[in-house]
């Protein structure tokens, strides 16, 4: 599947309670859904304005446009523009400081709660682990033990 990033985009207006001064106007577009309906990827832009920004799901974020400067919880503030990549964990809050423009890429993922957590890990390091022993090419009928090679019986 192929997406446009330049695709027009729809009105995602912010929370009027997390806005902190300005009038920033957002909006976004989901261009692609997980088959498990747990993720999706979206378009996303604002203009100018600063807002507080309640993460409910982890969200990796690849700046295309513009600039931001973000302040997190510790109040460690850093400036992303076009190029950049960072992630956002679900339950953190940050704020979000626009000076004109910002457009991003963003995959979100709902986080699994943890009694299915554990459980779905296992099952993926399990699924991974029999990949890698099924791509293993099939053993040679040689055996190498303590340094002698023989034939196994037939």
């Amino acid at each position: 599947m192929k997406a446009n990033t330049e695709l027009e985009l729809q009105s995602a207006p912010i929370d009027p309670s997390w806005i902190l001064s300005g009038t920033p106007t957002a909006r976004n577009r989901v261009l692609f859904n997980s088959s498990d309906t747990s993720g999706w990827t979206m378009l996303w832009d604002c203009t100018a304005g600063e807002f507080r920004w309640q993460y409910r799901v982890d969200e990796i974020i690849h700046f295309l446009e513009g600039s931001v400067t973000v302040t997190d919880e510790s109040g460690v503030t850093t400036t992303y523009v076009a190029g950049d990549v960072t992630c956002f964990r679900a339950g953190t809050t940050a704020v979000w400081r626009v000076e004109s423009y910002v457009r991003k890429l963003a995959f979100c993922q709902h986080q699994l709660p943890a009694p299915i957590g554990l459980p779905m890990r296992l099952w993926r390091r399990t699924q991974k682990i029999i990949r890698a022993r099924l791509a293993r090419p099939a053993p040679s009928r040689e055996k190498i033990q303590a340094g002698h090679t023989y034939r196994t019986a037939r």
